[in-house]
Formats: C-alpha cells, sequence, structure tokens
C-alpha cells in the first residue's frame, strides 16, 4: 500500500500476547532497496513512532501503523 511521507505510530495488535506468533515488528528500507540491513526497524515493540521520507518502504507484521 502506498502511504505519504510523515510521522507514523505503530501498534502491536495483541498487546496482552506473549506469544511468539504475536511478535509484532517494523523494518524501513530505502527508496525500495530490500538487503539484509534496513536503516530503521525494531523486533518485539509494543508502540513507536517512525518518521517515513519519500521511497521508504516499510515491512510492518502483526501491528498497526496510523499517522501520527
Amino acid at each position: 500500500k502506498d502511504i505519504a511521507a510523515g510521522t507514523y505510530t505503530i501498534k502491536k495488535l495483541k498487546p496482552n500476547s506473549s506469544a511468539y506468533a504475536d511478535t509484532a515488528s517494523y523494518y524501513v528500507y530505502r527508496n525500495t532497496y530490500f538487503d539484509a540491513n534496513p536503516y530503521e526497524g525494531k523486533y518485539n515493540l509494543m508502540s513507536e513512532t517512525v518518521t517515513l521520507t519519500n521511497g521508504d518502504v516499510i515491512m510492518v507484521q502483526n501491528a498497526k501503523i496510523s499517522r501520527s
């Protein structure tokens, strides 16, 4: 999905779950260049704020993203 550059909040979908399958994460890549090293990200998050610029690609797992 295409989203505009800006600041976003990422929140875990099941905040009370400690199950491995419910672990939330996000990773940001620059200019759709996927390699082994995203320039920003976090594994096992509850709530995080991230700022995206034009051309960034964000991958979100078990979390929702909303404009801050």
